[in-house]
């Protein structure tokens, strides 16, 4: 484990918070909020200075690992991570580390697919990925 992630890591556990980017063993971003919007949200907002950063995050899906290799993000830890999301984060060779795996995300009510795994179950470029997320969650 990097020092990037390892401080991520902790940050999430003793924090509450649901996301944490770290870079250089700073902090850059932490949110509160649930589902992909608020990795989102980080990613444009810290632009290219999110490039080589660790993120810690309660649930990693396919959306997330996806928005993750978009990113430039450098390793990833997830408390639940998703059996496509690992895969996304093997094939690009970023480091990952989790709690538990499951087959996939259900959404809030557990009858079926996250709607975002349902987006990008089809998907595999992280650009595309990308473009679907961000016109799902704002528009």
């Amino acid at each position: 484990m990097t020092p990037d992630l390892d401080k991520a890591k902790k940050e999430l556990y003793v924090s509450g918070d649901t996301v944490i980017v770290v870079k250089d063993e700073v902090v850059l971003a932490r949110r509160r909020e649930k589902r992909i919007k608020p990795l989102l949200d980080i990613t444009i907002e810290l632009g290219e200075m999110i490039k080589g950063a660790a993120l810690a995050d309660r649930v990693i899906g396919k959306g997330a690992a996806l928005l993750a290799v978009k990113s430039g993000i450098a390793a990833v830890h997830g408390v639940m991570i998703s059996e496509p999301a690992l895969v996304v984060l093997q094939q690009y060779h970023i480091p990952v580390s989790y709690e538990r795996l499951v087959a996939a995300i259900e959404n809030q009510t557990r009858t079926g697919l996250c709607p975002v795994e349902k987006l990008v179950s089809n998907i595999d470029h992280p650009l595309e990925a990308y473009d679907a997320i961000r016109a799902f969650v704002y528009e």
